[in-house]
Parts: structure tokens; C-alpha cells; sequence
């Protein structure tokens, strides 16, 4: 099979499966990353004037775009520039071998939302690794080996344990194990002509 077959009967396949969705007036998407209500850290709260630990979308925020004292570490930015790139190759390959002609409209839309779950939880270990991979800007001493540290808030000194690792987007692995992906239907709006 050349370039220009295998074209045209990838455009066929796109064609059929706008047909049968558009018709339907349903649309999927797939949602990566900490869901509205997302799970607290666990244990007693360290983190200043919260009186409960702060959720995970909150540090996943913090440590993405930065604060006063944590430096930016724009994991889940480059993860979604990484998911761009990587999931168009995974889609075209996922829909080039069907047969869209001797398959049934529930089958085809069967197999997309399978392989739309295949695709979240790919899109999933893409923001894990880039959340385990993550070096820099690294920790700073005092987070690594802890310490005392003076506390300008309550004007005293306090005792910070290190982590005796210096991966600074990885402590107790909340903001690794609670990335999720969800499948929803989208209503679809016709465009205007």
C-alpha cells in the first residue's frame, strides 16, 4: 500500500466516523490530569495557614506554574506539549487497519471509546513520568538533608525533615498516583454557516 492509499483511506475512516457522531450529535473527549474534588494529602498539615492539608490539584498548581517559595516546575505544561506530539502517531495507528466498511456503527463506536480509555491512560504515564523525572530546579539543601530552619511567621526556630532524596516533584506520591483521565460525551454543536 503507497502513501496516497493509505491516505485516502484514512480520510475515509475520518469521514465515516464524523458521519456516524455528528449524526448522533455526540462528541467524546478525553480529560487528563486532577479531577474538581481531587483527594487531600494524607497526615497532619505542614503547609502554613491551611488547617488540612491542601488537596492535590492545588500542589499539582503551585508546583506548575510556582509560588513565593517553590520554584516553577512546569511538569504537567510539558506533559501536555508531550501529549500533542505523541497521541496524533497513537491515533492514526489505533483506526488505519479498520475496515469501516464492513463494521457496524456500535461496533466503531465500541472500539473508539476503548481505545479513547487506551488513550487517557497513555496520556496518564506521560504526566507520571514527568512528575518522576522531573530535576530542576532542584530541592534546596535544608528540603533534602532538613534542619533548622527559622520560622518568620511564628518568629522561632523549627526542625524541617529532609526527604533524603532530591526529586522535587516527588515526597509522598499523591501528586504521582492521583492523575486521572475521564472519557465524557460533549454535546455537539453543528457550526454556524
Amino acid at each position: 500500500m503507497n502513501q496516497n492509499q493509505a491516505s485516502s483511506g484514512f480520510e475515509r475512516i475520518k469521514k465515516k466516523i464524523r458521519s456516524i457522531f455528528y449524526n448522533a450529535q455526540i462528541l467524546y473527549e478525553v480529560e487528563v490530569g486532577y479531577p474538581k474534588g481531587s483527594a487531600r494529602y494524607p497526615g497532619k498539615s505542614t503547609y502554613g495557614k491551611f488547617h488540612t492539608p491542601p488537596n492535590v490539584i492545588e500542589v499539582a498548581f503551585w508546583n506548575n506554574y510556582g509560588t513565593k517559595t517553590i520554584p516553577a516546575r512546569p511538569f504537567f505544561t510539558t506533559a501536555c506539549s508531550r501529549m500533542q506530539k505523541e497521541t496524533t502517531p497513537y491515533l492514526v495507528d489505533t483506526f488505519k487497519n479498520l475496515n469501516i466498511d464492513s463494521v457496524k456503527e456500535r461496533d466503531i463506536r465500541d472500539n473508539l471509546l476503548y481505545n479513547l480509555h487506551r488513550l487517557g491512560a497513555f496520556c496518564v504515564g506521560i504526566v507520571q513520568k514527568e512528575i518522576r523525572d522531573w530535576k530542576i530546579p532542584p530541592n534546596s539543601d535544608i528540603t533534602v538533608h532538613g534542619g533548622w530552619v527559622y520560622n518568620k511567621k511564628a518568629k522561632k526556630s523549627v526542625f524541617v525533615k529532609g526527604k533524603g532524596v532530591n526529586n522535587p516533584l516527588v515526597d509522598t506520591g499523591w501528586l504521582q498516583k492521583c492523575v486521572q483521565h475521564v472519557v465524557r460525551t460533549k454535546e455537539y454543536v453543528p457550526p454556524t454557516l
